[in-house]
C-alpha cells in the first residue's frame, strides 16, 4: 500500500453545510432523491405506525431508510412526484406537525428505554409537554436547524451524554429535574426545577438563547458567550428550587448496547443495530412480524443507529434476537461492524468525493486481529455526517482518495492520504499502520 504524505491539493474544498436538517414537510435534496426525515414522537413507533412507514420507504421512495444521529429516521429516494402521497402516510399516522417550522423545532431526544426500564425515570411525558410548547411558540420556530434537547431519566441506556444544547435529568422516583446546558466545557447545570414545570423551564432556556444570539440558521449553546450565559441564568431563576445535588452528566456518551438486555425487576429489552445506520424497508417489514410475536408493542429509537424494543421476558428477547440477525440486523455486540461508521457516501451524497460504505465493510472484515483498537470513520466528505466526534481512525473523501486522520475527525490534519482502490485492496495494512506508535508515521505502510 502506497501512504502519500498529504499536499495543499490533498485537501478538499470545504463542503456546502446548510445549517439544519431534513424533515418531512421541508426534505433535503440527495444523490438519490428527497431524504425525508420522519421525527417519532417521543422517540417511539408503534409497530403498526412502523410497519406503515416501511411499506411507504418501499413503494415511494427506493426502499432505503437511514438511523439518524438524532435518533430519528429518514426515507431516502422520494421523488417530487411521490412525496405528497408520502406525506399524506405520515399525516394519517399522526407524524407530521403544522408546519415546517415547527417540525424543525420538535428536536428532541430522550433515553430510549422511557417506560419500559424500571430503574429508570418515566420522562415521556415530560418530553410530550416540551413538544407542545416548542412547536406551538413561533418565537422559537427561528432557532438554529440542529438546537436540540436531550432528556434523561437514567438506567440502563441514559442519554445525557449526548451532544445538544439543553438538558433535562431526572432519577427515579425524584420530584424534581436537573436543567443543564451545553458550554464549550460540557454541560453547566443551572439548577433542580420542579418536574412539573421542567418543560416551561427548557423552554424558558430556548427563548433566552434566542434572543441573545446572531441571526442566522447556524449557532449552537456551547458559543454562547458569559454575558449571555448570565441572561439565561436569569431567565430560569425563577423556575430553579434547589442546587443540582447530583453528577446529573456521566463521564463519557453512553455506548450501544446490543441482543438481550437484562433489566430491574426481570423485566427484558434488546437492542438491534443498523450497520452504518442504513436498513431496507423489507427488513423493517420482517422485524416488526417477529416483534409482534414476541408481544411487543413500540420500537425505540436511539442516538446510536440501534433500534430497542421491549419485550416480555428473555426467552422472547431471544426470538426477536433470531427473527432480527435473519433479517441482517446487528445483534452480536462483538459485530466489528459496530466499531466502523460510515456516512451514505457517493452516489447518495452529491457532496461526497467516494463511495464509503463497501469499503467500510471491508475494513471491518479486518478487524478482528489487526491490533486496531476503537471506532473508524469513513466519511465521503470533510462534513462527517456520519460522526461529529473523533476517532481513532478518521478516512476522509478526497480528490486523491481518502485522508488518514488519527485520534481526530473529519476537520483535522491528516498524516496521509490513500488510494480508494488501495483501501480496498489492502484494508489491512492501513489498520497495522494506524495502529503502529506514532512515530512509525511514514511514507509507507
Amino acid at each position: 500500500m502506497t501512504v502519500m504524505p498529504p499536499t495543499p491539493a490533498a485537501e478538499p474544498a470545504q463542503p456546502s453545510i446548510k445549517g439544519w436538517c431534513p424533515g418531512a414537510l421541508k426534505p433535503m435534496v440527495s444523490g438519490d432523491g428527497l431524504v425525508v426525515r420522519v421525527r417519532a414522537r417521543t422517540g417511539a413507533l408503534p409497530l403498526d405506525a412502523l410497519d406503515a412507514v416501511a411499506e411507504l420507504a418501499g413503494r415511494l421512495g427506493n426502499g432505503h431508510i437511514d438511523v439518524t444521529r438524532r435518533a430519528n429516521l429518514q426515507l431516502r429516494g422520494v421523488t417530487q412526484a411521490t412525496l405528497p402521497a408520502v406525506l399524506d402516510g405520515l399525516r394519517a399516522l399522526g407524524l407530521l406537525d403544522a408546519s415546517p417550522e415547527a417540525e424543525a423545532v420538535r428536536n428532541i431526544m430522550l433515553a430510549p428505554l422511557a417506560g419500559l426500564d424500571p430503574g429508570a425515570a418515566d420522562v415521556r411525558g415530560m418530553a410530550r409537554a416540551l413538544e407542545a410548547l416548542l412547536a406551538e411558540d413561533p418565537r422559537l420556530h427561528a432557532l438554529p436547524g440542529k438546537f436540540g434537547v436531550v432528556i434523561c431519566g437514567g438506567g440502563a441506556l441514559p442519554v445525557v451524554g449526548e451532544l445538544a444544547d439543553i438538558a433535562l435529568r431526572v432519577w427515579p422516583g425524584a420530584a424534581t429535574a436537573a436543567l443543564g446546558i451545553a458550554t464549550a466545557n460540557g454541560w453547566s447545570w443551572l439548577g433542580d426545577v420542579a418536574a412539573s414545570d421542567a418543560a416551561e423551564a427548557a423552554r424558558a432556556v430556548a427563548l433566552a438563547f434566542q434572543a441573545g444570539r446572531a441571526p442566522g440558521p447556524r449557532g449552537r449553546m456551547r458559543d454562547a458567550d458569559p454575558p449571555q450565559i448570565a441572561r439565561i441564568r436569569a431567565a430560569v431563576a425563577g423556575f430553579v428550587v434547589a442546587a443540582t445535588g447530583r453528577d446529573a452528566e456521566p463521564a463519557t456518551a453512553q455506548a450501544p448496547r446490543i441482543g438481550c438486555i437484562a433489566l430491574a425487576d426481570g423485566a427484558a429489552a434488546v437492542g438491534l443495530g443498523a450497520p452504518f445506520g442504513r436498513l431496507e424497508a423489507r427488513q423493517l417489514s420482517a422485524l416488526v412480524c417477529g416483534l409482534r410475536q414476541a408481544g411487543a408493542r413500540d420500537v425505540r429509537l436511539s442516538p446510536w443507529r440501534t433500534l430497542y424494543v421491549g419485550v416480555r421476558d428473555h426467552a422472547a428477547g431471544g426470538h426477536v434476537v433470531a427473527v432480527a440477525a435473519a433479517a441482517g440486523f446487528i445483534t452480536d455486540a462483538a459485530d466489528p461492524l459496530l466499531a466502523v461508521e460510515a456516512c451514505p457516501g457517493r452516489p447518495d451524497c452529491p457532496q461526497a468525493h467516494a463511495e464509503t460504505r463497501a469499503l467500510a465493510r471491508r475494513l471491518a472484515e479486518a478487524l478482528p486481529g489487526s491490533g486496531f483498537e476503537g471506532t473508524l470513520h469513513v466519511s465521503g466528505c470533510a462534513k462527517g455526517c456520519a460522526r461529529s466526534q473523533p476517532a481513532a481512525l478518521t478516512l476522509v473523501g478526497c480528490g486523491e482518495g481518502f485522508r488518514v486522520v488519527r485520534r481526530g475527525s473529519t476537520s483535522d490534519a491528516a498524516i496521509a492520504t490513500v488510494s480508494a482502490q488501495d483501501l480496498a485492496d489492502a484494508p489491512h495494512r492501513l489498520l497495522a499502520f494506524a495502529a503502529a506508535p506514532t512515530n512509525t508515521e511514514s511514507s509507507s505502510a
